[in-house]
């Protein structure tokens, strides 16, 4: 499971190193916390739909607010404080596997950022119409 974070966090780093031309070590770890953290809440909402209580699923600012920075301090820790696991490693990592196996690792991490995305908004409009 990780191994797939390992290599979306590289994919992330990546592109933002190309945007803003530094190391963007942070921002990487950020923003594969906020994909974390759509997912996490798209599970709070589909348990509420399934437990057919949506009306009872209470998501408060402060409760996304921890959820968030808990995965930003674990993503800190794990990709920059961690040297083994530092954007370098992973990317020699990456870099190893042939050229279809890359393809299909980022063909994959598009697809996860899609619909991770759009199973969120559903979700989050469903509970919106729900109250």
């Amino acid at each position: 499971m990780f191994i797939f974070f390992d290599y979306l966090y590289i994919s992330i780093y990546k592109i933002f190193d190309r945007i803003y031309g530094k190391e963007p070590q942070f921002q990487a770890a950020c923003f594969l916390s906020f994909l974390q953290t759509l997912n996490f809440l798209s599970l709070v909402f589909l348990y509420g739909v399934f437990v057919d209580k949506i009306e009872e699923v209470n998501i408060s600012k402060l409760f996304v607010f921890i959820v968030i920075m808990s995965f930003i301090v674990f993503n800190y820790v794990r990709y920059i404080l961690l040297e083994n696991n530092n954007h370098k490693n992973i990317a020699i990592r990456f870099n190893s596997k042939n050229v279809s196996e890359r393809k299909r690792w980022s063909n994959f991490q598009l697809v996860y950022c899609i619909v991770t995305c759009i199973v969120f908004m559903i979700f989050f409009v469903y509970f919106i119409q729900a109250r």
